[in-house]
């Protein structure tokens, strides 16, 4: 002989017939049917203080500035109930999660325009420069400098042609920056990991 079968499985299991209008009992349907409710709390701060205009003319119009100061908080919480953080049904154990941040920001921004849309010049509608700078600095993840600079430009009504240079960030959720270990049924390691900078 071989080895006896054993089963492994919820004894309290209800075989459940898929086949046909009606057929699942109702023991089988509630034995694969449950209601979840997880809570989900976001709260977020924002005070800003900043100031613009236009410091000179030029041979479009204004040449425009804006300045100013940016600081946001942000707290969030995941409250999954017993039913998910027990990892039933088809999902791996899902556990609750909380946290906040504070970001502190510096900003700067231009427009220079340096052709007027009403001149009548060949190959020159418009052309104007942009220029945008932020500094972040994140308590979770340090200091960050962001910006872009660029022009638009116009040869004529109907084409406008642009161009631009951005070093920017994405801000992590609050899941991602404090949820240090999660369960998931494929073994393949996360891509973000820092075993996996190569």
């Amino acid at each position: 002989g071989g080895v006896p079968l054993v089963p492994n499985g919820d004894p309290n299991c209800v075989p459940l017939n898929l086949f046909g209008e009606g057929t699942a009992s109702a023991e089988a349907r509630d034995y694969v049917t449950d209601e979840t409710h997880a809570r989900v709390k976001l709260e977020q701060s924002i005070f800003n203080a900043n100031v613009g205009g236009t410091l000179f003319d030029m041979w479009g119009g204004g040449f425009a500035v804006n300045v100013g100061f940016e600081r946001r908080i942000e707290k969030g919480a995941f409250i999954p109930d017993a039913f998910q953080q027990a990892g039933l049904g088809r999902a791996v154990a899902i556990a609750p999660n909380s946290g906040q941040f504070d970001t502190k920001e510096w900003f700067g921004e231009f427009f220079a325009p340096f052709v007027d849309e009403e001149s009548d010049i060949p190959l020159l509608k418009r052309f104007d420069i942009t220029g945008k700078f932020r500094q972040v600095d994140n308590s979770v993840n340090g200091k960050f400098d962001a910006y872009t600079y660029g022009f638009q430009w116009a040869p004529f009504d109907g084409l406008t042609l642009r161009a631009n240079k951005t070093q920017s960030l994405r801000a992590p959720a609050i899941t991602e920056l404090f949820t240090p270990v999660s369960s998931a049924f494929s073994t393949f390691p996360d891509p973000c990991d820092s075993t996996q900078v190569t």
